[in-house]
């Protein structure tokens, strides 16, 4: 018996799985990206890096994004209460910002302020928490892969706001 100096196979496979994530990441053909919460197991942020860069005006409309149970579930988003993974849409409107997660009621929220690099959403009354039902949320916005990207300043009702954060929402 001798020793090889190939790579063993699922070492290949898993090198080969880092650089299609990577390369994608930066453009590959599909409408409906997501970060590193809900791509598939051992891949990170670190080895599938999302470009982020300033809006160009203040996101209005429809969106859609596809989130992962343990991508939420990392974020503190209540998976049985609020929703799990699937596909969820999102609506920002002038006073407004609602998402409705697959098989669950939507959750609507006030819109505080909104620019085009920053939004606060006004409390929850429906919030299991005294903070969510009293406090503002607060998130900066960017754009990242094709989609609007929310990065939490503030979440005062974690258990569903932490939604927002877990993947790029892509325009419908």
């Amino acid at each position: 018996m001798f020793a090889s100096s190939r790579t063993p196979k699922p070492l290949a496979a898993a090198t080969a799985a880092r650089f299609a994530a990577a390369f994608c990441a930066s453009g590959c053909g599909s409408s409906s990206k997501t970060s590193s919460a809900s791509t598939p197991s051992g891949t990170t942020a670190a080895s599938a890096p999302t470009k982020s860069q300033p809006l160009t005006a203040v996101p209005n409309g429809q969106y859609v994004a596809t989130l992962t149970s343990s991508g939420l579930e990392a974020v503190g988003v209540d998976v049985v209460g609020v929703g799990g993974g699937g596909v969820w849409h999102m609506s920002i409107g002038p006073h407004t910002l609602t998402f409705t997660p697959p098989g669950h009621p939507a959750s609507t929220y006030s819109i505080v302020s909104l620019t085009k690099s920053r939004i606060t959403l006004g409390p929850n009354p429906d919030c299991s928490t005294a903070v969510g039902k009293s406090q503002n949320s607060v998130f900066t916005l960017s754009q990242s892969g094709g989609g609007v990207r929310f990065v939490a300043v503030k979440k005062a009702c974690k258990e569903d706001v932490g939604a927002l954060a877990v993947a790029p929402w892509h325009k419908q």
